[in-house]
């Protein structure tokens, strides 16, 4: 019974930080002036996304709030990126995890940022905002073998250390992009069926 808007927006190396970040924050402004047409609820937008979409989406959600704007109903944030400093234990521990190794990581990050000192942005490392209060309730999902566990962990205490209503499921015996592995995975499946609930 909902509908989903998904967004394309400019991608790296072609189209550095921030112009995905701008053009999330953008598509957002279109939908919130735009439910009527598209028979949508007002009271009932929420926004979301995995892994990088992740942290686009609480990028989002960090600079409606800080702008006085109209922020979703609910963030669903799924193994988010939200610290591309890379210091957190997890991603000491997890170095040459599955799907996400600290080289791809690094590798990707290169590619994003035009110079490591973007990483300080909150823009780009929503984990490093400093007045978390205002946020939309979340649903933070991180996964055990997964070098951003611990990004999303701390964003889920820091949420509620400021007052937000969070749910923070790990599942943890998975590797990052489970819910994309659910051919081979199924308990991505129940992963998306909990997160749609």
């Amino acid at each position: 019974g909902c509908r989903v808007l998904a967004v394309d927006y400019r991608l790296a190396p072609e189209h550095k930080f921030p112009a995905g970040f701008e053009d999330c924050l953008a598509a957002w402004r279109w939908l919130v002036a735009n439910t009527a047409a598209l028979g949508a609820d007002p009271e009932r937008l929420a926004i979301g996304g995995d892994s990088a979409g992740g942290n686009l989406s609480a990028a989002v959600c960090q600079t409606l709030v800080a702008g006085g704007e109209p922020v979703p109903a609910a963030q669903l944030l799924i193994y988010p990126s939200l610290d591309l400093g890379w210091n957190s234990p997890s991603h000491q521990e997890l170095a040459d995890a599955l799907m996400l190794p600290r080289v791809r990581i690094q590798w990707y990050t290169d590619l994003y940022l035009s110079s490591p000192e973007q990483a300080a942005d909150v823009r780009a490392s929503p984990l490093r905002g400093g007045d978390l209060g205002g946020q939309p309730p979340a649903m933070i999902v991180t996964a055990g073998f997964d070098p951003l566990r611990d990004d999303g962990r701390r964003y889920a205490e820091r949420l509620e250390a400021a007052g937000t209503p969070v749910t923070y499921r790990e599942f943890p015996g998975q590797i990052h992009a489970f819910i994309s592995l659910t051919r081979v995975i199924p308990q991505g499946n129940a992963c998306l069926r909990e997160a749609a609930n």
